[in-house]
């Protein structure tokens, strides 16, 4: 089984003591954090000073907020995906368990709250990735994040029919992904969305209270994953 941990943090270092009594006290697999708010002048020492986890992320360049990062355990053998200079703008990190079973990558994302042209570009930009980083079908997949698009009704599943949630919504419709979490993750709003195209990987999943002040849920998933011990090689 994989534990995983998700959450909004809205600055992991204004919440560096409970990031550090997760991965030390709780220690799930994998932490999955969006608007982690990291820059360069942030080192993953700060994040994890036991270096225990294998620190991944994507930080935000020229001005503050957004960002991404996922913490894996280093018993895990796990690769960052490399995306094309195509999608530099995108806040997306990947990763690839090397040796799992089934074969999985994961997505951790942020789609910033906006919806002007910009915005319908930034999601075009981001059903692309996806597209061309998901169409190997020896993996399965999770896609985690904060998407910003409170309107889907993901029990139906149906949504407003602009270019921004259409494009989204449609990917996701058309390659067969299901929404696993069907619980408010930020006030009234789902904001923070589970996407897979393997239901039967899913064991569990459940909502914690926020991290420190966070107004975002966490959100916890158990993944039937069986992990073997092997050296990491390069993926394409």
């Amino acid at each position: 089984m994989l534990n995983c941990y998700y959450f909004n943090a809205q600055s992991i270092v204004n919440k560096i003591c409970e990031l550090h009594y997760i991965l030390y006290h709780v220690a799930p697999d994998c932490v999955l954090v969006t608007e982690s708010w990291l820059n360069a002048d942030i080192c993953d020492g700060l994040l994890d000073p036991k270096s225990v986890y294998t620190v991944i992320r994507k930080d935000r360049v020229g001005c503050r907020g957004g960002s991404v990062c996922a913490l894996v355990k280093r018993s895990h053998s796990v690769l960052p995906l490399t995306f094309h200079d195509k999608y530099s703008e995108l806040e997306i990190v990947g990763l690839v368990f090397v040796g799992g079973r089934p074969a999985l990558r994961i997505f951790i994302v942020y789609r910033p709250p906006y919806y002007d042209c910009v915005a319908t570009s930034y999601a075009k930009s981001l059903t692309e990735c996806f597209t061309e980083y998901t169409n190997n079908h020896k993996y399965m997949h999770r896609i985690v994040g904060d998407f910003n698009l409170p309107y889907i009704n993901w029990d139906v599943p149906i949504g407003p029919d602009d270019d921004i949630y259409k494009v989204v919504l449609d990917f996701f419709l058309s390659n067969g992904y299901s929404q696993l979490a069907h619980f408010p993750t930020r006030g009234y709003n789902l904001l923070d969305l589970l996407l897979t195209d393997a239901d039967m990987l899913v064991a569990s999943v459940g909502s914690h209270p926020p991290v420190g002040l966070s107004d975002h849920v966490t959100i916890i998933q158990l993944l039937k994953l069986k992990q073997q011990n092997v050296p990491p090689k390069n993926l394409r």
